[in-house]
């Protein structure tokens, strides 16, 4: 039950929920406590998108019927409430949530809530206000890694000052706010559309990282705009960078890696060396010419001797990844994802 309700509240494709696939030989226990635990979400999710539920459930009360399953009287009545909604339009608000790995400790899901608009890629003229594949699978790699204590990125972390690059909703810096807080210094999140940063709040109100008028976050969290190749870092002190599905155009590309590049080794308007000595890019592989022209401009990079660069983790929806195909469902199947670590040596 527990892969379903993630799927609910990630608000996966109804017709891509295999119900079959989930619930495999485990069909017949599903029992009196699952049943309710899934009424709950189902309330829960109602409240933001009704018309999403009422879909879920037609089909859900059908999976129960061909199964000789038990099917409560709740359901009707939720359904019953439904039957007129309407789907949200294109530009309509959804809370989705996601969660991105399990606490090894209390098995309990990592999940991070998030304000969308999943219907379009679009819905205000940006890319930031969906949550993106490499996003979701960089969160998960760096909760996976540091709770396999991988010293390799403990290192880049520990005591460290953290900028993620194009936030965007936010995925990767929260992720890292709320579970991995106890390892970092500071954490700053940048995007160069500040109507993104203006509505990060909500995102960081909904994760309960900011809280009313308490100011006391600032000493650890900064969120502020940074456009590409023109902007400085928002201090001298970084000495990480992050960033996910950032090389999704070849245009944007050169003044990625300039940024990255100041970062290390400075800029004539920022005489002050910067402390940057890692950036980690998730990076979709949606257009091979694209993440060449990437790639040109790391090997460039390793060329003047500014950095070493490798690609650290790869991912392939399509891979036999049993714990993160449980967690999280890709939208793109045969998606491949790249994790790029790129290592200042001067």
């Amino acid at each position: 039950m527990d892969v379903l309700i993630r799927r609910l509240r990630q608000r996966v494709i109804i017709n891509y929920i295999n119900l079959n696939d989930i619930f495999g030989n485990k069909i017949n226990e599903i029992n009196e406590e699952d049943q309710y635990n899934l009424i709950e979400i189902l309330n829960e999710i109602s409240k933001n998108n009704g018309y999403y539920i009422n879909l879920f459930l037609k089909k859900w009360l059908q999976f129960l019927e061909r199964n000789n399953i038990e099917i409560f009287d709740e359901y009707y009545e939720i359904l019953s409430e439904l039957l007129s909604i309407k789907p949200l339009n294109a530009t309509d608000y959804d809370i989705i949530s996601y969660s991105i790995n399990t606490d090894y400790k209390t098995g309990l899901d990592q999940r991070i809530l998030m304000r969308e608009t999943p219907n379009v890629i679009s819905g205000l003229g940006t890319t930031g206000l969906r949550t993106w594949e490499a996003s979701i699978y960089l969160s998960y790699y760096l909760l996976e890694q540091i709770n396999l204590n991988n010293n390799k990125i403990i290192e880049i972390f520990k005591d460290k000052n953290i900028l993620e690059l194009g936030t965007g909703t936010g995925l990767v810096g929260m992720s890292v706010y709320k579970y991995l807080n106890d390892y970092f210094k500071k954490l700053y999140l940048t995007d160069g559309d500040s109507s993104l940063i203006d509505k990060l709040q909500f995102n960081l109100n909904l994760n309960s990282i900011i809280s009313g008028n308490d100011k006391s976050y600032e000493d650890k969290l900064k969120c502020s705009s940074l456009w590409w190749g023109q902007d400085n870092l928002p201090s001298s002190d970084i000495n990480t960078l992050l960033a996910a599905d950032v090389t999704y155009d070849s245009d944007v590309i050169p003044s990625l890696v300039k940024t990255i590049k100041d970062s290390m080794v400075g800029d004539k308007s920022n005489v002050e060396k910067s402390n940057v000595d890692t950036a980690i890019v998730a990076a979709t592989v949606r257009n091979l010419k694209t993440l060449r022209t990437w790639e040109e401009h790391l090997n460039m990079g390793e060329s003047e001797g500014i950095w070493n660069w490798q690609i650290v983790d790869t991912y392939n929806s399509s891979d036999d990844n049993d714990k993160l195909h449980k967690l999280v469902w890709f939208q793109t199947f045969n998606t491949e994802i790249r994790i790029y670590r790129i290592d200042r040596i001067i």
